[in-house]
């Protein structure tokens, strides 16, 4: 990750930044467990390194590159004339020549996606996809509200230029670090009606009715898998039945995808800085047809789909001054439009480092698509709901020169709200609260009111922490109506969920308070129970109204600090709000075993009908007869296993672990956690009806849910 060190000009200089703005400022420091000696700057963006040696722990890196300390130059800004002479070459893709117009196939077409290949012969044959790309229309969506927009590209180049050099040269004195910007989104799935009333388990997302993309997506009847080079479609139902139907080679890297009963949308990453997305039609999932290639100028940050849109999040990087950016295109099916400077809405809120961000809404049935463009600080965190997204952002500190030459540390959350629908884009308001958001389910949005966890200062294992957390309700303006400031001082938050009228935290430094919070009354926030436990949760998940499910690790307390252990499952009962309990929980392996569950919750498969739950682990164990002397708390074992784990969980038995599943062959190696993951690890898993789907890069293995039995195995 990056950072940027700053030097500071004169008094005068900061003097007039004051009266020039009125910006807060925060910063998005995450400390780990196991806390370095020193005292973290608040303002450091850092690297998270979970357990890079053997005998010591060392979490946190705090690196400044330095070809970014230098300052702009003074040089002035040379005008270039009208905007409309900076539009972008075209070079994302090679658009073939306009085909015949697109009709929807009919109704006998549809039945050809049951033409499959033979099963003795569908290893053999690879479907290159039609190409039928449609005339759609590519427009900005209507002016910016309540926000700002420049008259043209020098007033918007004279804005940047003067603002980030304010900004800099009040941090330059302290040499503070330039930490970048949040955007958190939650989701939930559509349904899907090709499958009619069989059994199968959706992505797992956030927000009921808002789908998120991911590496693996099912309807039921088919799977949809991204590899390293394509897509592949899969037959999936029933099992012993399961084969490849067709396979879409990719352009570039694909990276996620959506799917509808008859769309598929694959996002595609490249040259570091651009990226596709196409959509197919899939009414025959033998015969994909290309139907639309968008490119856009800026890096793919999120998307999210709701009904037949979906909504793409991307950031454009703007060059340090005095160089001038070209304007950010959007290719559509070889239609270019770049978008201009009198289209770009801003906050005045001032900031060393800009960026551009561009929402696209794209319509799944016409290929229409509407932008809507942003210039915002340097990094992003988004939350979207049915009707919103949020964008947040942590503002930066300004000296006090009231206070003499000593900074007010005070972490700030901006947040922007904007309307999204049936595919339109409209800003509406923002607000800010204190500290910064740890992800997506810091946020949330319930009967017209939003709520969000916060974290302030830093946590350190040598005494003087700073921190503390703090939970806020807005109303719908953004205004704040509701809070709970100072929780569990001395920790910050590493999980968060809300549910209704309830909340909860998990905040950790040594021990895991798990808090229960009222939310019923919007101005009233209030903690009803607290429940203090070795280890943390990463993850929370509703099992029922009264029951949620905690994923994290197992710790070991060493007084100041503690040492992470093995991955544990909790199931906390707040049955009784004032008095929650750990009433099951499961420790799997020791210090090094690891899941892509605790920082992905798409990894992350219960389904309360079926008692079912799945996590992927690569298991480390201690062999305790190595350490004949007893086995020190940071002492990590050895990899023996990766694959999926499967339990049966219920209220009245808890964990109970069914069997496991592995991708990897007899006697291949087990790559540790610090190496790129091996193309047999178990990713993703999923059920239809009664199979068990676990994927890898490498091969889907279907088997029975019953005992587990072998019922197939399908090389990708």
């Amino acid at each position: 990750m990056k950072a940027w060190g700053r030097n500071v000009g004169s008094v005068a200089t900061v003097v007039l930044l004051l009266l020039s703005f009125t910006a807060c400022t925060t910063v998005n420091t995450i400390p780990s467990v196991d806390e370095t000696d020193e005292p973290l700057n608040p303002l450091a963006e850092v690297e998270i390194e979970e357990d890079p040696v053997v005998d010591e722990e060392v979490d946190i890196e705090v690196e400044i590159e330095p070809e970014q300390n230098e300052l702009p130059t003074e040089e002035p800004l040379v005008d270039l004339g009208d905007e409309e002479v900076f539009p972008k070459e075209d070079d994302f893709v090679i658009i073939p020549d306009e085909p015949d117009e697109y009709e929807e196939p009919a109704e006998e077409d549809v039945e050809q996606e049951e033409e499959i290949p033979d099963e003795d012969e569908y290893e053999e044959i690879v479907y290159d996809y039609e190409t039928l790309l449609r005339d759609s229309e590519t427009v900005y969506d209507g002016d910016c509200g309540p926000a700002r927009n420049f008259t043209g590209y020098d007033e918007m180049m004279n804005y940047m230029g003067y603002t980030s050099q304010q900004v800099q040269l009040a941090l330059e004195m302290h040499g503070l670090l330039i930490p970048g910007l949040t955007l958190a989104m939650d989701g939930a799935p559509p349904g899907y009606s090709d499958s009619g009333s069989r059994d199968y388990s959706p992505t797992n997302i956030q927000v009921e009715g808002v789908d998120e993309p991911d590496i693996v997506k099912s309807d039921g009847e088919y799977l949809y898998l991204v590899t390293e080079k394509d897509v592949v479609i899969m037959k999936a139902y029933p099992g012993n039945d399961a084969r490849i139907i067709s396979r879409i080679k990719a352009t570039h890297e694909p990276d996620e995808i959506f799917i509808t009963d008859t769309r598929l949308v694959v996002f595609e990453k490249y040259n570091k800085g651009s990226f596709l997305t196409k959509v197919f039609d899939i009414s025959s999932r033998s015969n994909p047809i290309l139907l639309q290639n968008i490119s856009i100028d800026g890096y793919y940050h999120d998307s999210r789909l709701i009904g037949d849109y979906v909504y793409v999040v991307a950031f454009g990087q703007v060059p340090y001054l005095p160089h001038r950016p070209d304007m950010p295109a959007i290719d559509s099916n070889g239609k270019t439009r770049t978008i201009k400077a009198s289209e770009i809405c801003y906050f005045g809120d001032p900031a060393p480092i800009y960026q551009f961000a561009i929402i696209l809404s794209i319509n799944l049935e016409t290929q229409d698509v509407r932008y809507k463009a942003f210039l915002i600080d340097a990094y992003k965190e988004i939350y979207v709901s049915m009707g919103h997204i949020y964008i947040v952002h942590t503002d930066y500190p300004v000296y006090d020169f009231i206070i003499g030459w000593e900074f007010m540390w005070i972490e700030s959350t901006i947040i922007h709200k904007i309307s999204i629908d049936s595919g339109r884009i409209q800003y509406l308001t923002k607000g800010n609260v204190t500290g910064w958001v740890l992800n997506q389910f810091s946020m949330d949005e319930y009967e017209e009111h939003f709520r969000i966890a916060t974290t302030t200062g830093h946590v350190s294992r040598i005494g003087g922490s700073s921190s503390s957390n703090n939970l806020y309700v807005l109303d719908d303006g953004l205004n704040v109506v509701g809070k709970l400031e100072n929780l569990a001082p001395g920790e910050r938050i590493y999980s968060a969920r809300f549910m209704g009228d309830r909340g909860y935290l998990v905040t950790f430094k040594k021990v895991d308070p798990f808090f229960v919070i009222d939310l019923s009354d919007p101005e009233s926030p209030s903690v009803l129970g607290e429940l203090k436990i070795p280890g943390y949760s990463d993850y929370l998940h509703p099992y029922d109204e009264s029951h949620v499910i905690g994923l994290g690790k197992d710790t070991y307390d060493m007084g100041d600090f503690a040492w992470y252990q093995g991955v544990k499952l909790s199931l906390f009962d707040v049955t009784d709000v004032s008095n929650p309990k750990e009433v099951w929980k499961y420790i799997i392996g020791d210090r090094g075993t690891d899941s892509p569950a605790l920082s992905d919750h798409h990894a992350f498969l219960f389904s309360r009908s079926k008692d079912l739950l799945i996590i992927p682990i690569l298991l480390a164990e201690i062999n305790e007869e190595e350490h004949p002397e007893g086995v020190e708390p940071n002492t990590f074992g050895d990899y023996v296993f990766q694959g999926a784990y499967i339990f049966s969980l219920t209220l009245d038995g808890g964990f109970q672990l069914r069997g496991r599943i592995t991708h990897l062959e007899d006697g291949e190696e087990i790559i540790g956690r610090w190496h790129s993951p091996s193309p047999s690890y178990v990713q993703r898993s999923l059920y239809i009806e009664d199979a068990i789907y676990t994927i890898s890069q490498k091969m889907v293995k279907i088997n029975d849910m019953d005992d587990l039995d072998e019922i197939k195995a399908i090389e990708l």
